[in-house]
């Protein structure tokens, strides 16, 4: 029998972790765990909004990919924004956490629910070399998303990436942070991520495209319970009319005996 074949496909790749992690002991280290987790559901809830697939996490560390470079990107883009919201809401003495986010692009291979190949790679070490708070993307990357995502971009040099030398570039995020996100972020820093119905819908982009196209379904699927209700309704009335019919024929059976 043959082996199965795992086809390489190219795709972009966003690695992203915390940067200098030390978790104190006592309540700060509980505070901060429990931030690392909240930060872990909304990160993870971002990644999937933007069409992403998350291939490995492990505690504060995220790896996605997705099949379109600008998806990446801006993937990228919203959760720094988040974090540097987060960190905007806390007090003075809390302790703000800051990302560093590394995106390649090329051939991925796809095994039991992980991915690997050369820009699996790349994206780990554009992390490590990321400097906090940015986001690190190759030349791939760059010349990809020039012309379909508006950002800052500043040249990082070449970079070896394995055995390969590439151009290496620079994300400046930009400080507008979305009001929504920002607000369920405030009410919810000293909690536990949990995920649930309710919080993928706060997370929903209620534009008119959507809101349309889900009055559509909902109109079709009422028209439907009620095509439902009606035949249902139809046969009930049928059985009431023939139990009408047969009660004067058993009344006179039973008087002639």
């Amino acid at each position: 029998m043959a082996e199965p074949t795992h086809e390489r496909t190219p795709m972009a790749v966003l690695s992203c972790g915390v940067s200098g992690l030390t978790i104190p002991p006592g309540p700060r280290g509980e505070e901060l765990e429990r931030r690392i987790a909240t930060d872990a559901g909304f990160l993870r809830d971002l990644i999937l909004r933007h069409a992403g697939k998350l291939v490995s996490e492990s505690g504060d560390h995220f790896e996605a990919i997705f099949e379109h470079a600008h998806e990446a990107l801006h993937a990228a883009i919203a959760m720094q924004q988040l974090i540097l919201g987060q960190n905007a809401a806390l007090s003075k003495s809390a302790i703000r956490l800051k990302y560093r986010i590394g995106i390649d692009h090329g051939e991925v291979q796809r095994l039991d629910g992980s991915a690997f190949g050369s820009a699996v790679d790349h994206a780990r070490q554009l992390q490590n070399i990321c400097a906090p708070g940015k986001i690190c993307f190759s030349e791939a990357i760059h010349q990809l998303t020039l012309d379909s995502v508006n950002l800052e971009r500043q040249n990082a040099g070449v970079q070896a990436l394995g055995n390969d030398l590439t151009g290496s570039w620079l994300g400046k995020v930009p400080n507008d942070i979305e009001p929504l996100d920002l607000k369920i972020l405030r009410r919810r820093s000293k909690k536990p991520y949990r995920s649930g119905v309710r919080e993928r819908i706060r997370l929903i982009r209620w534009t008119p495209e959507f809101v349309g196209v889900t009055f559509v379904v909902l109109a079709i699927i009422g028209a439907g319970l009620y095509k439902s209700y009606k035949w249902v309704r139809t046969f009930t009335t049928a059985d009431d009319q023939n139990s009408a019919q047969l009660r004067p024929l058993t009344a006179v059976s039973s008087r002639r005996r």
